[in-house]
């Protein structure tokens, strides 16, 4: 009985936690749990879930009238990582929650200076069992279960779940936003469930003047923990094939081409620099690997790409934030600041390029003043950034489309070069 007892203590159990529809002005929270085997908990779970996005997005809708006279809304899924889970006092759900209660204030603010109707903010938080135990060292020994349940996790009902989500919203009125974010293992849970539904759009058709609606209008990857092999793969894919994203009949803004997938890492995540590459070395210990072609751009090894992260790469990363010094910020661009309390004083940051490689997908590296270590990814730092991002690819209120275009394609690339050659905005 008090071994019974020790463990229910220190063992996380595989729960369902019953998240339930909550609901503010200008927002609401959903939740959508999955058990440890990547099943979804329970069905009716999901189903209330699109119900109410459903609901949103018809509300106010004359009857009869079509998908695109709709009311618009923004979807923000986000999936949590490592050592959280669905109950209602974890952290991520309670910083998640104050992210879209904040984004909701930031929408109203951008329409009244526009001169529409705000849309409303959906969260969907997506719930794992991401902590398996509770005790202090013996918690960081489970890399390799979770890691393995995180990829039992994406796979179909996850897919699943995104899909009609991204459904719900996209055939109500396209205009409507659906975001996705993952956190550390919850990225590498979104990563494997809706990398292949973003090939699956880019390559509908191969009509040249056919596009094809994207079903998500951004992903957001954050200290993902997953593989950097499956950044090469997705960026060779993107490459040899010239995807461009639209956003309405715009392919890029302020120089910039529009992506469909960003993954952002901060330089102190320890977690994913040092604990990430030893966990996979007992992985990758008895696996083969082949050499890559000596193209001159110093690719890693493929070996060394199953066992690191993209964002520890720097050969992979096309985007990168710098500090923005001695002029305050321009809000029409990648540009945001936010409160540094240890310094007492406002930091400014900007997003810029860094090479012209790779237009659909970003990747980058952010200072430990915007997300100092592995775990504190809701900082201001990162949910000004993130809003910066968010209101920068929503801006338009466009639907978001792709398509694999060449001449396009260069032309961005020509434009991208050009722009790194140029003096830039002091920084």
């Amino acid at each position: 009985m008090a071994i019974k007892n020790l463990t229910n203590l220190w063992l996380s159990p595989n729960q369902y936690y019953r998240g339930q529809l909550r609901k503010a002005a200008g927002y609401s929270i959903c939740a959508v749990e999955f058990d440890d085997q990547g099943e979804l908990w329970d069905p009716e779970q999901l189903e209330s879930t699109l119900s109410h996005i459903r609901d949103a997005c018809t509300a106010g809708a004359e009857e009869g009238s079509g998908p695109s006279s709709k009311t618009e809304v923004i979807v923000i899924t986000f999936i949590h990582g490592w050592m959280h889970n669905g109950t209602p006092q974890d952290l991520n759900l309670e910083h998640f929650s104050d992210l879209i209660q904040r984004r909701a204030a930031a929408e109203k603010q951008f329409a009244e200076r526009a001169g529409r109707k705000p849309r409303s903010i959906i969260g969907v938080y997506f719930a794992w069992r991401g902590l398996l135990w509770k005790l202090p060292v013996l918690k960081y020994l489970t890399f390799w279960s979770r890691k393995t349940a995180a990829l039992r996790v994406g796979q179909l009902s996850c897919t699943e779940a995104v899909l009609r989500i991204s459904g719900a919203v996209k055939s109500r009125n396209n205009r409507s936003q659906c975001i996705f974010i993952g956190h550390s293992f919850g990225g590498l849970i979104l990563e494997n469930a809706i990398c292949k539904a973003l090939l699956g759009a880019i390559f509908r058709t191969d009509l040249p003047d056919e596009v094809s609606y994207c079903p998500s209008d951004l992903v957001v990857l954050i200290n993902p923990a997953c593989e950097a092999a499956g950044a090469k793969q997705f960026i060779d894919i993107l490459e040899r094939n010239k995807v461009v994203v639209r956003m309405g009949s715009d392919t890029a803004k302020n120089d910039l081409p529009f992506p469909m997938l960003i993954s952002i890492t901060s330089a102190g995540d320890l977690a994913t620099k040092w604990a990430f590459p030893l966990g996979q070395f007992w992985v990758t210990l008895l696996k083969s690997f082949r050499r890559y072609p000596d193209t001159g751009q110093g690719l890693p090894s493929q070996w060394y790409l199953h066992n690191h992260t993209a964002g520890h790469i720097p050969r992979l990363q096309n985007f990168e934030v710098r500090q923005v010094l001695d002029r305050a910020i321009d809000e029409n661009r990648l540009e945001f600041s936010f409160e540094d309390t240890s310094r007492t004083s406002k930091r400014k940051f900007q997003i810029v390029p860094r090479s012209n490689r790779c237009l659909a997908f970003w990747l980058m590296t952010v200072p430990k003043e915007i997300v100092p270590n592995h775990s504190d990814v809701f900082t201001p730092g990162f949910e000004n950034m993130l809003s910066s991002l968010l209101q920068w690819v929503n801006t338009a209120v466009e639907p978001t489309n792709v398509r694999c275009d060449g001449r396009e394609y260069n032309v961005l690339k020509m434009k991208l070069k050009e722009k790194l050659e140029r003096p830039s905005r002091s920084t």
